[in-house]
């Protein structure tokens, strides 16, 4: 676990828009992710592994309102920042999953993207923080949980 903390420092968020491409994934993320919230009918949108504000700032300027949640203060940091060269305001909250203390607002949509959600290691915790964003939604209202398959990935690429 503490590998895993040391992973959202300074540097790391400093570099993490680098590493992500925010002009590529906009093109193919954000279009997607636009279409779902969209056929959903959602307005409202919990970013609950925000990191440096790509999803956030885009969604904002896609007219959703959108609250930015990460564990980490050094990505938080960089997401104002951001945030500013976007002329993007955004509500953040600095806190674990399992941990938002926000019982008052409710969310068409809680997303949790980049495959952030197998940062966290222990089974235990993720189903809390599912059942976490589960009762911060509207009636009829969504999770979207981006994860994806790296060692199948790499197994085409051949890289295994």
């Amino acid at each position: 676990m503490k590998l895993i903390s040391t992973y959202f420092d300074k540097n790391f968020s400093t570099n993490w828009d680098k590493i992500i491409n925010w002009n590529l994934r906009q093109l193919k993320t954000i279009k997607k992710l636009n279409s779902i919230l969209k056929a959903f009918n959602c307005k409202s949108v919990l970013d609950v592994a925000a990191g440096t504000g790509f999803d956030s700032i885009c969604l904002v300027k896609k007219k959703f309102s959108v609250v930015s949640q990460d564990k980490s203060s050094e990505m938080l940091k960089k997401l104002k920042i951001n945030a500013s060269k976007h002329n993007v305001h955004l509500e953040t909250v600095c806190a674990p999953w399992g941990k938002y203390n926000y019982k008052k607002k409710k969310f068409d949509a809680v997303i949790c993207l980049g495959n952030s959600f197998v940062c966290e290691l222990s089974k235990k915790k993720r189903k809390i923080a599912i059942n976490e964003w589960y009762r911060l939604l509207k009636k009829k209202g969504i999770i979207i949980i981006d994860h994806r398959n790296y060692e199948n990935i790499k197994k085409k690429i051949k890289l295994i």
